[in-house]
């Protein structure tokens, strides 16, 4: 599941770490967030949906936006040039059932024009809603903030949405007007939460795992905090990776001391 706020302020995602495979736990503590930045964006990103092999989707995808330049150019010729490379790859997956050829890149951060919200992905359309089938042509769509007053945090869901029952959608409701104008370290320890309630659902929470990643934006600061949600006792911290035009960083783990 990947959860994404918005304010004018702040852009957090959150990313459970659980991978699938056929349905049945695979890894629990996989990484399926990256942090980047191009030439008009700073951003974070997250997956739900193949975990592609050998080379595992996040790695796949860390890999191709440190290549030829990529991040040299503009956010919607970086999306592009994504939705055309999976297009391409996905090609080795036809042979899957349809139900495990599903794929979400969901990304978030700050533009010239202000907050953005973005997805590159062959299951969902435009508007965000999930296809009745996959299809073999990955697409991108992109929206910015318009010029109403906000009231409340824009919040946007990816992944495993039917483990989101009436008691988690009031839940919801109260913390967008309650944590609106809230630093965005508040805002993601919130996101978690709600992360891992819906982790607890009886028939779909099979799908989310309790621990999660965080990437919270400022737009005052510019930087990009990660964080590692891990529920128990933490031995190391595993944050996502990071591409920028001049340097990239992959499978970054902390040790305490």
């Amino acid at each position: 599941m990947i959860v994404t706020a918005i304010s004018e302020e702040s852009v957090v995602q959150i990313v459970d770490r659980r991978l699938t495979k056929a349905g049945a736990l695979y890894d629990d503590l996989a990484n399926k967030g990256l942090c980047g930045v191009c030439a008009d964006a700073r951003f974070s990103l997250a997956y739900t949906g193949l975990m592609m092999t050998p080379t595992r989707t996040d790695e796949w995808i860390a890999n191709l936006l440190s290549s030829d330049s990529l991040l040299s150019q503009s956010l919607p010729a970086v999306l592009e040039t994504v939705a055309a490379a999976l297009t391409k790859e996905f090609g080795r997956f036809k042979h899957l059932p349809e139900d495990q050829r599903r794929l979400t890149l969901a990304i978030a951060g700050f533009g010239k024009p202000g907050p953005f919200a973005a997805a590159v992905s062959n299951q969902e359309d435009e508007d965000g809603h999930v296809l009745g089938h996959p299809e073999d042509k990955f697409r991108y769509s992109m929206k910015l903030r318009n010029d109403r007053e906000m009231t409340r945090l824009d919040f946007i869901f990816h992944g495993a949405e039917s483990a989101i029952d009436d008691d988690l959608k009031r839940i919801i409701e109260k913390t967008r007007r309650a944590l609106f104008r809230k630093p965005g370290v508040r805002i993601a320890s919130a996101l978690v939460a709600i992360v891992r309630r819906a982790a607890k659902h009886k028939v779909h929470g099979h799908l989310i795992s309790e621990h999660c990643i965080s990437m919270v934006q400022s737009a005052a600061s510019g930087v990009i905090e990660c964080d590692d949600h891990f529920l128990g006792n933490r031995r190391k911290t595993h944050l996502p990776h990071f591409v920028s035009p001049s340097v990239s960083a992959k499978h970054i783990w902390i040790k305490p001391g």
